[in-house]
């Protein structure tokens, strides 16, 4: 961890804050409960909303843990989108399996601004957005880790040519490849 992010989170007083950045189709989405900040996550500095003008307000997130032995986390997101678009746009099957990371900082009292480099807590995707209506519109967001993915049924993980262009559209590795004796059995990746 950042060593000017130890020293402000061992003051008294100190303003912690999330930042969340979803890689969607349509663009970066960031968000934090800090009010509104610019962090560079790699990505060239962002500014990061407590309320997005466009997707609305990132109402919490839970479930950032460290998993222990066999467990991976599984946090969520809960979102309170400005409108039906923005629900529409967050809930679509086209955010499923865009990345998401998720940082914990610091904010100084005094400037406004991050107080060092904020803390990596989570990188992953987006698994199943779920858009709930009643008297207002909500969502959860429920986010996947790659470890979490890897324990997961591999039906979808064969090697064989639909599943290789599907993960490399355009490559015909597998369209030339003769079939001997050892290549009819099923064999699943990660065994």
């Amino acid at each position: 961890m950042d060593a000017l992010l130890i020293a402000e989170r061992r003051k008294a007083v100190s303003v912690r804050c999330i930042l969340v950045r979803i890689d969607a189709p349509d663009g970066p989405i960031c968000w934090t409960d800090g009010g509104i900040v610019a962090f560079d996550a790699g990505a060239g500095s962002e500014w990061y909303w407590g309320e997005h003008p466009t997707y609305g307000l990132l109402s919490s997130v839970s479930g950032v843990a460290n998993g222990a032995g066999d467990q991976t986390t599984r946090p969520s997101l809960s979102i309170l989108p400005r409108d039906d678009t923005a629900a529409e746009v967050l809930g679509s099957p086209l955010i499923q399996g865009s990345a998401v990371g998720i940082w914990s900082g610091a904010i100084a009292r005094t400037t406004g601004l991050l107080v060092g480099a904020p803390k990596l807590e989570f990188t992953g995707q987006v698994d199943q957005p779920a858009v709930s209506a009643g008297q207002s519109l909500d969502m959860t967001m429920q986010l996947i880790t790659d470890g979490a993915l890897q324990k997961e049924a591999n039906a979808d993980y064969r090697q064989n040519h639909v599943a290789h262009t599907r993960a490399w559209p355009g490559e015909m590795g597998y369209a030339n490849v003769t079939l001997a004796p050892q290549a009819t059995r099923t064999m699943e990746w990660r065994t």
